[in-house]
C-alpha cells in the first residue's frame, strides 16, 4: 500500500490533500463531482468522529477501484485504508460513506470487546431469526433459516437482501430490529451501521432502544477511548 501512494502521488499531486486529521493522508486520484468539496467534507466528519479514531486511518483514496467495482461498493476499508468512489451524490453521501468506514477501522481495533463475548452476535442473530418469520410470513415463500443463521458476509444473502426482497420491503418490515436494512447484511455491517447511527446521525434513543447491546458495545469503546 505504501508503495503505491508513493508511487501514484507523483501523478496527483495537484489533487494531494493532507490534512491535521489525525495521522490520516487524503488523496483524490480521480476528479470528484463540482458539488463534493472533499475539505468541506473532512471537516464535517472531524465534528461527528473523535479525532482518535482518526489515527486509525492512514490514508483516505478517493476515485475508481477493482476492490470498489468488483462489488458495486461505494467505499472500502483495508489494512488502514479507505477506499471510496469519487462517483458521488453530494456531500452527505461522502460523508455518510466516510463515516461507515471509520467503524470497520475502529471494529477491528476494538474486536475482543466488540465480538468476544458473543453477546452482540446473540442479539444479531436473534433479529435474523425474527426477521426471517417475518419475511415467510409476509412473502408466503419457503426461506433458507441457514442463511440467516450466518453472521458472516455472504455475497449470494446479501443480493437475496437486495434484489429478491428488496430494501423498500425490508425498511418496513425490520424497522423495530435494525437501523436500516444494510445492517442485515452482516455482523460486521450490523455493528458499522450502527456506529453511523451513533455518529453520523445522532440517533442515539432510537440505536439504544431497537439495539442495546450494539449501543452499548460503542459506549464502551468511547470509554475505552477516554483511558
Amino acid at each position: 500500500m505504501k508503495e503505491y501512494i508513493d508511487n501514484s502521488s507523483k501523478s496527483i499531486q495537484s489533487s494531494f490533500y493532507e490534512k491535521s486529521l489525525g495521522n490520516t493522508k487524503i488523496f483524490i486520484k480521480d476528479e470528484l463531482p463540482k458539488n463534493v468539496n472533499i475539505d468541506n467534507c473532512i471537516e464535517k466528519v472531524r465534528a461527528l468522529i473523535p479525532e482518535s479514531f482518526f489515527n486509525l486511518i492512514d490514508y483516505i483514496i478517493v476515485g475508481q477501484f477493482e476492490i470498489l467495482n468488483d462489488r458495486d461498493l461505494q467505499a472500502a476499508y483495508d489494512s488502514g485504508t479507505i477506499y471510496i468512489t469519487n462517483e458521488q451524490d453530494n456531500e452527505l453521501d461522502m460523508i455518510d460513506d466516510i463515516v461507515h468506514e471509520i467503524a470497520h477501522a475502529v471494529e477491528e481495533r476494538y474486536d475482543q470487546l466488540v465480538y468476544e463475548d458473543e453477546t452482540l452476535k446473540s442479539e444479531f442473530l436473534g433479529k435474523r431469526r425474527r426477521l426471517y418469520h417475518m419475511l415467510e410470513s409476509e412473502t408466503k415463500q419457503s426461506l433458507d433459516f441457514q442463511s440467516f443463521m450466518n453472521p458472516e458476509y455472504d455475497i449470494n444473502f446479501d443480493n437475496f437482501l437486495y434484489y429478491d426482497m428488496g430494501y423498500p420491503l425490508l425498511s418496513v418490515l425490520s424497522s423495530e430490529l435494525f437501523y436500516s436494512p444494510y445492517g442485515i447484511t452482516s455482523l460486521r455491517e450490523y455493528f458499522a451501521n450502527g456506529f453511523e447511527a451513533y455518529f453520523y446521525a445522532r440517533q442515539f434513543n432510537k440505536l439504544k432502544s431497537i439495539s442495546p447491546i450494539l449501543y452499548s458495545k460503542i459506549e464502551q469503546i468511547i470509554e475505552e477511548e477516554k483511558v
